[in-house]
């Protein structure tokens, strides 16, 4: 069926009437975006050191070098620096591959590749690091890594988000491949934060602790970019209210997790109940959002 002139000029006044932001408008958005993800970064972080004030553990020097050598443990300087080097090396591939603002980008099987390569390689480069120092490799039972899932997960959700809604609408090719690739770059710059801190080293610790969180988020990522980074009909509602609902909520539930097992007796031991707060977080978030979101768009009455 061939459409009317008539069908035509309306469609086209339709489009027109609608006008799509600048790129200027686009830069402050995500500015603001991304300058909120950092004030509730600081506001975690400020909260942890008032937590450490609060136990007495106040910032004198002899107290810093006590938190240095904490977070060292057995790892020597040069491990540490060689591992953050590979995640940072990482780190500015996938950044640049989540810039590039072209209309196609590259195919969806090297962003695939690239996603679960910044995983790969700092696992495989840690692991060179096990060999050249035996120390780090020594397993260490009451410390599996759980409580580095939690902390990579609070490090990790709010960049994740902000990255994703930087980048909403604007791939109709590979939406779901760029947003594992946004999820892969949000996952290596918490476990560069996390890398930095763990003073455990060894192999299965790193893949519970640093590598799984990261699977984690380069699925959440696919998932969202789904729903935000692909292009969408003209009109088409875009799910904003229970993505953030559900990113707000894992993110508190993961906050929640941290102190929960900071708490115990063995603070990386598995806990159930953070599963059960993780989950319960994520479902009540969307919920709300969605309900914000139905609310939202009632008509009103005139």
């Amino acid at each position: 069926m061939v459409p009317s002139g008539d069908m035509k000029a309306r469609l086209l006044a339709a489009v027109q009437a609608e006008a799509a932001p600048t790129r200027a408008e686009r830069r402050r958005a995500a500015g603001g975006i991304l300058a909120l993800v950092v004030g509730a970064l600081a506001l975690q972080f400020f909260g942890v050191l008032f937590l450490l004030d609060k136990k007495g553990l106040h910032l004198q020097p002899q107290a810093i070098d006590f938190v240095v050598s904490h977070a060292l443990g057995e790892r020597p300087v040069a491990f540490v620096a060689m591992t953050s080097l590979a995640w940072c090396a990482v780190i500015a591939v996938l950044a640049g591959l989540v810039r590039r603002r072209d209309m196609l980008g590259p195919p969806s099987v090297a962003l695939w590749t690239a996603a679960l390569a910044s995983l790969a390689l700092p696992f495989a480069v840690g692991l060179v690091g096990n060999g050249i120092w035996p120390v780090t490799a020594v397993a260490k039972p009451t410390h599996p890594g759980f409580f580095c899932v939690h902390l990579s997960l609070a490090l990790s959700t709010l960049p994740l988000t902000a990255l994703v809604f930087v980048r909403r609408e604007s791939d109709p090719v590979h939406p779901l491949a760029l947003g594992a690739t946004v999820g892969a770059l949000a996952a290596t710059v918490s476990a560069l934060l996390v890398n930095l801190d763990c003073p455990y080293a060894d192999p299965r610790h790193i893949l519970i602790g640093h590598i799984a969180p990261g699977l984690a988020q380069i699925a959440a990522g696919a998932l969202m970019g789904g729903l935000v980074i692909a292009m969408r009909r003209r009109g088409a509602p875009l799910p904003i209210a229970p993505v953030l609902g559900g990113a707000l909520g894992s993110w508190l539930a993961s906050l929640y997790n941290v102190g929960l097992q900071k708490s115990c007796d063995r603070p990386s031991g598995f806990e159930p109940q953070t599963i059960i707060w993780l989950v319960a977080g994520l479902l009540l978030g969307v919920g709300i959002g969605f309900a914000a979101g139905m609310l939202r768009a009632r008509p009103r009455p005139t």
